[in-house]
């Protein structure tokens, strides 16, 4: 139950929104936890900066600092850069 919210996350490299790494996924109850994972390819130089974004549809939509209904993992984002050669 309960309405539609959507969340997303993109990367950005240099403030420049990464092409393919955005994603999203629909949230229909609070305090649900979800998963979303991607796979992206981009060229970035040694001084490159990457940041993610995080956005949703409420203004209640949040990332949480604490583990909730007997969680154990609070939440996180692992990030893996690969050099290929």
């Amino acid at each position: 139950g309960g309405a539609v919210n959507i969340l997303e996350i993109r990367a950005k490299l240099n403030n420049v929104e990464i092409v393919g790494s955005q994603n999203r996924i629909d949230a229909r109850t609070n305090n649900e936890s979800k998963n979303i994972s991607n796979i992206f390819l981009k060229t970035i130089s040694p001084t490159g900066i990457v940041h993610f974004e995080f956005a949703g549809g409420s203004t209640s939509d949040r990332l949480s600092g604490g583990t909730t209904a007997g969680a154990t993992t609070a939440p996180s984002i692992t990030v893996s850069i690969i050099k290929v050669q």
